[in-house]
């Protein structure tokens, strides 16, 4: 924060409902609050209102400036990280749980692969498999998306994801035998 803005006066500000004070919050943490933002929900850019996520986190503070206590150790960078981490993940369970499995997303199996059957087949083992099991198999296998992509579009870490994917096929050969 610029040395000219005390931030325990601007949160006192805006615990009074001062607007100036959370203009001045919003020009200082605005580029912090979009980098959270972006990190998180970047690959849902396509279907989310990255600026309205960010937005929502601003009027987030605003009301619930009387519940913040300044004399606490948490500094209002902090508070507005949390803040924005946790609005943002929540935002972005929102699209994880919307996830289902259907003919488009297993669409683009190779032809030699495309009958009927095995599309059925396909469809009832992933749908047998919890949202983060689908998610992964599905990005991974039909949707070519590499492995950190898929960490940062889920919220795994890379290494469980490999892991996971690791996992899945030896299970998958252990039922073949």
């Amino acid at each position: 924060m610029s040395d000219q803005y005390d931030e325990i006066e601007l949160i006192r500000r805006i615990q009074k409902g001062d607007e100036s004070a959370l203009t001045i919050i919003i020009s200082e943490y605005h580029p912090y609050v979009v980098k959270i933002v972006y990190s998180i929900l970047g690959s849902y850019a396509h279907k989310v209102d990255l600026q309205g996520v960010v937005n929502q986190i601003f009027f987030t503070l605003w009301q619930k400036a009387r519940k913040f206590d300044p004399s606490k150790s948490i500094t209002l960078k902090g508070y507005l990280g949390a803040l924005a981490r946790n609005t943002t993940i929540n935002e972005k369970k929102k699209y994880i749980s919307d996830f289902q499995i259907n003919d488009e997303v297993i669409g683009n199996i190779p032809d030699d692969f495309n009958r009927a059957e095995l599309r059925l087949l396909l469809t009832d083992a992933l749908r047998k498999l919890n949202k983060d099991e689908q998610l992964i198999l599905v990005l991974f296998y039909f949707q070519d998306e590499k492995i950190n992509d898929i960490s940062r579009i889920t919220g795994i870490p890379a290494s469980t994801v490999k892991s996971r994917l690791r996992s899945y096929i030896f299970k998958g050969r252990q039922h073949r035998y």
